[in-house]
């Protein structure tokens, strides 16, 4: 039998992905239902929207290092909300409802140019990268401004490992210790309770350097998952047009 995992490349998390510890799925669903075929929160939503409309670029990694704060690409960096907002600001982009948001951390520059063998083997035991924030302020900077998709070029969009002082560790890892790799992530926010799709791994290198060339940071973005009933994720076969 052929297998394929959909969420080892570019990819989107749909809303089966993760649920939030205490409050479960995203809107309550059931996952005992989580079945192939079952339609509840299945990705195959997503490509029949379809997904297609503004897009805003947010290079991070350039306007940190222009501003002489380089990401550590080996440490796990926390990017803040106060990042993300000074960022835009530099590159004169405005976001606005409804927009897709695409972060780059130049994770993906840093592992392809940079990272030595040991690294890249280091990685496959051990993951690290920079990437958002664990922190209420980003969760309201991304609703507030109700970002429709948010994708990145790392492979969790925000920071990994969770920072140890995470407000989304549930009480009885802080208090007990349980930990488990998805332990104090914001993905359990982000998908659970907001239900906010993400994308990790997009290759957003050539798309930058575009938009840094004629300083025009939004364009048309289309991203087509698979139409399988009841798949957790997909690749994201996302196109830019700008």
């Amino acid at each position: 039998m052929n297998r394929f995992y959909p969420q080892y490349g570019s990819q989107l998390d749909g809303l089966r992905h993760i649920a939030h510890p205490e409050h479960g799925f995203y809107n309550g669903a059931d996952p005992t239902r989580f079945t192939p075929g079952d339609e509840l929160l299945s990705i195959h939503h997503l490509a029949a929207l379809p997904i297609a409309g503004r897009a805003v670029m947010l290079d991070v990694e350039r306007f940190l290092r222009e501003a002489g704060r380089p990401l550590d690409q080996e440490g796990g960096q926390a990017v803040t909300a106060e990042d993300l907002e000074n960022t835009g600001q530099a590159q004169g982009t405005a976001i606005r409802p409804g927009d897709i948001v695409l972060i780059r951390f130049g994770w993906l520059t840093w592992y392809r140019e940079s990272a030595t063998e040991e690294t890249r083997t280091h990685l496959q035991h051990t993951l690290v990268h920079p990437g958002l924030d664990q922190s209420h302020d980003i969760l309201a900077w991304l609703w507030d401004r109700r970002v429709s998709l948010a994708a990145a070029d790392n492979f969790a969009f925000e920071c990994w490992p969770a920072r140890s002082d995470s407000p989304f560790f549930t009480r009885a890892e802080r208090e007990d210790g349980h930990r488990d790799p998805h332990s104090g992530i914001m993905h359990r926010a982000l998908i659970g309770l907001l239900g906010m799709p993400l994308g990790e791994l997009w290759d957003l290198d050539a798309l930058a350097a575009a938009c840094a060339a004629d300083n025009r940071w939004s364009f048309l973005l289309t991203a087509a998952p698979r139409t399988i009933v009841g798949e957790v994720g997909s690749p994201a076969n996302a196109i830019a047009l700008r």
